[in-house]
């Protein structure tokens, strides 16, 4: 069993992990030093729909990704064969591999080995796909790219022939869950010394009409309200009720210690620690939900071999969910009891909405960036204290503060739970 794995058995590390590039594109901005500079000013990426006709639906408004040029990152001839989320895959994974300082040697030996997250297949494509079957009449044909554009694993493969990988490549899709899963799979394969490079992380668009359809039908988006768009998702605030969809990739560059430091690498830090687990599923029920969380924390904890207390900020789940919230909160205090008070709460996805996979490996980068600069982001459109959402959640402005450990909480509603733990990185004379 893995380390962190499902019952918590933790075997001896043999090789220490850091992450030495990143490539992000978000609803609040393209590229590491927009999205950053966005999350510090506290901007949210909200907005009402432009991709399709919601004038009819319950619910209107997403994390859209705005002025994206795929032509910057795709080759045109290969467009046809690509949902939304295969392209936002090339580019944040274009961005990771430029950003760590590395190139792909384009042959049989690459260095990289591939892990991308997605909860779900193109939804853009396929409904492309099925317009332009109807509109045929009796040919009934679809493109020649069309299975292709549709398969999950089609982010994956055309990440690899676009940066001429072909090492090896897998696919995770755990829900909400899949990109903490994808990075965790990384981590787990580096500490082991299979791979010495990782480029992981996630991809997700599922702003296309039946998809949308499908998420509102669960009750967990906030319905049509007065509230401007920007100001609806609302983590932790009592007049919180329910989240927003949103799209975008985020990818990482996973790099063995002594292989990052060889080559003089920038290092941003150092993960530490993973966890995935599985409760009951198909239940909203409040125990399980709580208890999902608690074991998830639990885990990572014990597979960075850390106490509590050394936590010094949280990267929320945070979905500006009634019920979620106030668990994610409960989760917290039992975890780490009197001391959860003490450390600040964050969550971007105030700003970001929800991106589903994509969500982890985002907030991975932000808690990066945060060691960099001694900045956490703030939750925005905290307003209205709730008695049952009583921690440090970071209040609507960025907060100057040194973080040297950071614990990212994902909760995915099929029943997975995840986790991980990232802390500066020091080197052998503790700086």
């Amino acid at each position: 069993m893995a380390p962190g794995g499902r019952r918590g058995t933790v075997y001896p590390v043999a090789k220490r992990c850091v992450v030495t590039g990143v490539g992000i594109v978000s609803p609040v901005g393209i590229g590491k030093d927009a999205f950053w500079k966005s999350l510090t000013e506290g901007r949210s990426g909200i907005s009402r729909i432009t991709r399709f006709d919601t004038s009819k639906l319950s619910v209107q408004v997403g994390g859209e990704v705005k002025d994206f040029d795929p032509g910057r990152y795709v080759d045109e001839e290969r467009l046809p064969a690509m949902g939304r989320s295969t392209q936002f895959a090339i580019a944040a994974a274009t961005m990771a591999v430029e950003d760590a300082g590395l190139e792909p040697r384009g042959s049989n030996d690459s260095p990289f080995s591939l892990i991308v997250g997605t909860s779900s297949p193109p939804a853009d494509s396929i409904e492309e796909q099925l317009s332009l079957v109807h509109e045929q009449d009796s040919r009934l044909k679809a493109h020649p790219h069309a299975l292709a554009a549709i398969y999950p694993h089609s982010p994956t493969a055309e990440v690899s022939n676009a940066l001429r990988l072909f090492g090896s490549t897998s696919t995770i899709s755990t829900a909400c869950a899949s990109g903490c899963n994808a990075i965790g799979a990384g981590l787990n394969e580096i500490r082991t010394g299979r791979e010495e490079v990782v480029l992981a992380g996630a991809a997700e668009s599922v702003l296309a009409y039946f998809t949308f359809i499908a998420y509102i039908s669960t009750g967990l988006l906030a319905e049509n309200t007065d509230m401007p768009p920007e100001r609806i998702m609302r983590p932790f605030d009592k007049k919180r009720h329910g989240g927003v969809i949103s799209e975008g990739a985020a990818f990482v560059m996973l790099e063995e210690l002594e292989h990052a430091r060889a080559r003089g690498a920038r290092i941003y830090a150092e993960l530490a620690g993973y966890s995935s687990q599985d409760r009951f599923r198909g239940s909203m029920r409040t125990l399980p939900i709580k208890q999902g969380m608690v074991n998830a924390m639990r885990a990572v904890l014990r597979d960075a071999r850390m106490p509590p207390s050394e936590v010094d900020c949280i990267c929320a789940n945070g979905v500006s969910s009634p019920i979620l919230d106030k668990m994610e909160t409960l989760a917290l205090k039992e975890v780490f009891g009197e001391y959860a008070y003490r450390f600040p709460v964050s969550s971007i996805r105030s700003m970001i909405g929800i991106p589903t996979a994509a969500a982890t490996p985002m907030q991975l980068i932000a808690a990066l960036l945060s060691f960099q600069t001694d900045i956490i982001p703030p939750t925005i459109n905290y307003e209205n204290p709730d008695p049952d959402c009583d921690l440090d959640y970071v209040p609507n402005m960025a907060r100057v503060n040194r973080v040297n450990v950071a614990l990212l909480n994902n909760h995915a509603l099929d029943g997975s739970d995840a986790a991980l733990v990232a802390r500066r990185y020091r080197n052998s004379d503790g700086v």
